[in-house]
């Protein structure tokens, strides 16, 4: 890897870290900016900023044989190629006499240096000028001794209405999507709608004589595609063995059913297929994912894979059936795409990227089949916290200064966001803090499952059956290993559980719940009768359960899992977030109020659990910081967000600050961990997330943070709930840590002063808990460099 990063804000919304890199000679013939090509809307009455770099900030280079360069120290020289209408920047060390700017070749295009800033302008122009600039190609490169590195990008300069947006939000439990235009006759708000996104998939997949037909995973509303998928258990891949890159490769579209018939949910069905595993929450962590394998049938071998290693491929086969649908269903004439992508917080930046890459070929391919009907393409992320804050604030008296919290804690994660509004300017809101977990909603759900599972293991069994045969009945139930009929009680339990979690009323007293499994019958048979049937092992043992299980409305929380749940959960939020609220107390900031969003704060436990921890927190011991969102949706409120047009700072940045800390890591004891408890499972999902701690966060777009005198095998580095090693832990120096598109550095120096580029890499062991000290430096927000060290903290 030989790089330079070059930190930029684009339109006065978007801050980026533009890599520039060695290119093929011939890489200008084709002008493809890929991931920097921006929509930019005409403005008739303002003059707009295409362009802006600050002098204060670094030209990074990710290369061991070059340095990098205060911006201050380096002139920008600009030429203007009026045959391909590109303007280029040949980036210099700063010449005796500094470069005055002014317009170039191009009049529509002002260059101008201020004191402290380079700024590439649109003039703006009369409405009925015919010859106005409509696209602009921009260059950056920079020769050294030993290479040009060199970065290309594209401005399109677009009227407002000829502006399609679109947001996705691939949710744990179910996926939506909102579009969103100007309106011809008042241009200063987007007009949005949520797409039929159900429908259009059912469109593109069925024949038109089935549509009406009864699918299961359907969600009360069209609106709402419910993220429960099945895989060919084997698969046909047209390869070779000495081909198949299993990383990479393209999943069949026939080996995934987007959508199922109810009636086609048997036995028989099951041992061919299997449910997809929650793409958001497993995040890379192999211990979720190592029962599970496909068989890949090549055409000279067969494989077995564990999921992990084709999650990737059913990631992108995912989007690209939800993004297709849409765009064959809604675009009929060329349009500019303005693309958003909601990301939870425990997403790096390598993850964010990649889907990005996802969604631009997808747009790619759906443009050489319909002759280019997309004439211009921004792809962007944003934070699922941010974007709800976004999405209510409407619903706010913002005032200048004031500093807001949002929980979203949805169906596999729990992301929260401490938003300030600037001030000087109430309407720009700027992340502070983006932080998060894995587990939320699914926790609950598993929590009605042991409850179910417990009641009939222990009170409906009254000795019928032995514990062993009850117990082993239901591990065969959920061991994906096996290719049974037994696999379908598995989605039907899951199916219960979700019935009742909707039903749940903590008022509803045991007894009550018990007379009601008590009339549960089918025919002749009643729970009793079935484990009869189990004893004597009757062939119709699993027909007669699958029946009295469909018949089930009401859980009681038996041996208190599900408040062990919901407890667990909102300790777990409470603590991610203490720092942030020290910050808040310490630097005497207000906060203004806390927002809880996201679909599994509908089951009301959990809510009043989160609620009950927020009280108890130190410096936010005040109710009414709680803001009210009752009469929300609290899962479509992010989409509502998503089309705000005010600054989004680091919005390709999935979670900040990235922290870094010196020390070990605790783990759990086995002594810690009681059997036969809830507390036993919700530590082993524990282990798969952990809590940052917060230090400092600034309000800056500084890229970088200095490390001193440190051992790198000592240090941790944490960014969205997810731990990173530096690829080599040596001793080194000094150095600093930066932020790229291409993931965390540390740029450092050896004993013997020999410059040194280390990635950060992402430790999938993920610690359950942290107890951190001696940190080594303060936080990296990005955000204001402090070089001061810290000697000591309690976490």
């Amino acid at each position: 890897m030989s790089s330079f990063i070059l930190p930029l804000t684009i339109d006065s919304r978007k801050i980026i870290f533009l890599d520039l890199e060695t290119r093929a000679s011939d890489y200008l013939i084709n002008m493809d900016a890929d991931e920097d090509e921006y929509i930019i809307e005409r403005d008739y009455l303002n003059s707009k900023s295409l362009i802006s770099i600050s002098d204060t900030h670094e030209f990074q280079s990710l290369s061991e044989y070059e340095e990098d360069h205060l911006l201050a120290n380096v002139s920008f020289e600009p030429e203007f190629n009026s045959e391909k209408n590109m303007l280029s920047f040949e980036l210099k060390k700063l010449p005796s006499t500094p470069s005055v700017f002014s317009t170039t070749g191009q009049n529509d295009i002002l260059v101008k240096k201020h004191e402290k800033t380079l700024e590439i302008r649109l003039l703006k122009q009369m409405a009925h000028n015919s010859n106005k600039i409509d696209h602009l190609y921009v260059r950056f490169f920079y020769k050294s001794d030993n290479y040009v590195y060199e970065a290309l990008m594209l401005f399109h300069f677009v009227e407002k209405t000829d502006i399609k947006f679109v947001g996705l939000d691939f949710g744990s439990e179910a996926s939506q999507m909102i579009e969103g235009q100007y309106d011809p006759n008042f241009q200063a708000q987007i007009f949005q709608q949520l797409t039929k996104i159900f429908t259009d998939i059912k469109s593109n997949n069925i024949k038109a004589e089935e549509f009406e037909s009864n699918y299961c995973r359907q969600y009360e509303s069209e609106n709402l595609y419910k993220s429960a998928f099945f895989i060919k258990k084997s698969i046909k891949v047209s390869e070779k063995a000495a081909k198949f890159d299993q990383n990479n490769f393209i999943l069949p579209k026939d080996s995934i059913k987007f959508i199922t018939k109810s009636a086609d949910e048997t036995p028989d069905f099951f041992k061919d297929w299997m449910q997809v595993p929650n793409l958001k929450l497993i995040h890379n962590h192999t211990n979720v994912t190592s029962q599970i394998c496909i068989k890949i049938e090549l055409l000279d071998t067969v494989l077995d894979i564990d999921f992990i290693s084709i999650k990737r491929s059913v990631y992108k086969r995912l989007i690209a059936e939800m993004i297709e649908s849409y765009l064959k269903k809604h675009i009929h004439k060329d349009i500019y795409l303005n693309f958003t992508v909601l990301v939870p917080n425990i997403y790096s930046i390598t993850e964010i990227m990649d889907t990005k890459n996802i969604i631009r070929n997808i747009c790619r391919d759906f443009n050489k089949d319909n002759h280019r009907p997309i004439l211009g393409l921004e792809i962007s992320s944003i934070s699922e916290s941010d974007a709800s804050f976004y999405g209510f604030s409407s619903n706010l008296k913002l005032l200048a200064g004031d500093f807001y919290i949002t929980i979203d804690c949805g169906k596999g994660t729990t992301d929260f966001s401490l938003i300030k509004i600037d001030e000087e300017d109430e309407s720009i809101m700027t992340p502070i803090y983006r932080g998060g977990f894995a587990g939320a909603g699914n926790l609950v759900n598993y929590a009605f499952l042991e409850a179910l599972i417990y009641y009939i293991r222990h009170e409906t069994n009254k000795g019928i059956v032995s514990e062993d045969k009850l117990k082993k009945y239901f591990e065969e139930i959920f061991n994906v290993k096996k290719h049974d009929n037994r696999a379908y009680l598995k989605e039907i339990l899951y199916a219960i559980t979700e019935k009742c979690k909707k039903n749940y009323n903590p008022l509803l007293t045991e007894d009550v719940v018990i007379s009601q499994w008590s009339e549960v019958k089918s025919g002749a048979y009643d729970f009793t009768r079935w484990l009869e049937c189990l004893r004597d092992d009757d062939p119709e043992t699993d027909y007669f359960f699958s029946l009295l299980l469909r018949q089930i409305e009401n859980i009681y929380d038996w041996n208190n899992y599900i408040q062990s749940a919901v407890n667990e959960i909102a300790k777990n939020v409470v603590e991610s977030m203490q720092n942030v609220t020290n910050y808040l107390q310490q630097n005497r900031s207000k906060c203004a109020g806390i927002i809880l969003t996201g679909r599994a704060f509908h089951f009301k436990p959990l809510q009043d659990a989160v609620i009950r921890q927020i009280t108890l927190m130190k410096g936010l011991k005040n109710q009414q910081l709680i803001i009210d969102t009752e009469g929300i949706d609290k899962k479509n409120i992010c989409l509502q967000g998503i089309f705000t047009r005010n600054i989004k700072l680091f919005a390709d940045v999935a979670s900040t600050p990235i922290e870094v800390a010196k020390g070990s890591l605790r783990r759990i004891k086995k002594s810690e961990v009681t059997e036969g408890t809830i507390k036993k499972k919700l530590l082993q999902l524990k282990e798969m997330f952990i809590s940052p701690s917060l230090i400092t966060m600034g309000n800056s777009d500084f890229n970088s943070v200095q490390i001193t005198q440190t051992n790198f095998a000592d240090t941790q580095f944490l960014s969205g709930g997810l731990i990173y090693s530096p690829s080599d832990p040596s001793h080194f120096n000094s150095g600093h840590v930066i932020n790229t598109r291409k993931g965390y550095f540390i740029i450092a120096k050896n004993l013997r002063g020999e410059r040194q580029i280390l990635e950060l890499k992402v430790n999938n062991l993920n610690p359950a808990l942290l107890h951190l000290k001696n940190f080594a430096i303060k936080s990296l927000f990005p955000g204001i460099v402090e070089t001061e060290l810290i000697e000591s903290l309690e976490n």
